[in-house]
């Protein structure tokens, strides 16, 4: 298998294939966008191929704001700006998902006004994003960075080591999403 970058065009060129029948894919395991082969009598070929446009991404930087720590875990929620039955995506930002980056990188649509929401167990929602989130549009392959600090909840005396764990599996699931 061969691979290659598109040129200034964004045309992709493969030199020096082998004789044979090649497929080209968008990703692993999705159905081909086409097929060309290669023979003696035919040894170029051309296939053309729209692929969609990268997704913008949201970099979240995420901190405790009284002790400026990282906060390992917070639920993203992103709902499209466009209509009051907008259905709400959830998802997580947290250590465990963001290894190459010490900011969490979320793919969110492109092109299109959305609402988002930030919030994690133990502290109040991003000041930003309470009530009813805060909109933001993301270009083609953009990445727009947030850095976030969230305001610790109240210290509760009496809470075992394991409510705390157990609070921050079920939270995001769990919170009820802000009427539209």
């Amino acid at each position: 298998m061969r691979d290659t970058i598109t040129n200034q065009a964004g045309e992709y060129h493969f030199q020096r294939l082998p004789f044979g029948k090649y497929s080209v894919v968008e990703e692993l395991g999705a159905p081909p966008l086409g097929v060309a082969e290669l023979m003696v009598d035919h040894p170029n070929a051309e296939l053309r191929a729209e692929l969609p446009p990268k997704v913008g991404i949201l970099m979240i930087h995420r901190t405790d704001r009284v002790t400026g720590a990282i906060i390992p875990r917070v639920c993203v929620k992103v709902a499209a700006l466009d209509g009051p039955d907008s259905r709400w995506s959830e998802l997580w930002a947290d250590s465990s998902n963001c290894l190459f980056y010490p900011d969490c990188a979320i793919p969110v649509p492109l092109d299109k006004q959305l609402l988002v929401h930030v919030s994690s167990a133990g502290f109040q929602e991003w000041n930003e994003s309470a009530g009813r989130g805060k909109p933001i549009l993301v270009d083609s392959e953009a990445r727009l960075a947030w850095d976030i600090q969230l305001e610790p909840l109240p210290h509760r005396t009496g809470r075992r080591s394991g409510d705390y764990q157990l609070l921050q599996h079920l939270f995001c699931a769990h919170r009820p999403s802000p009427g539209f």
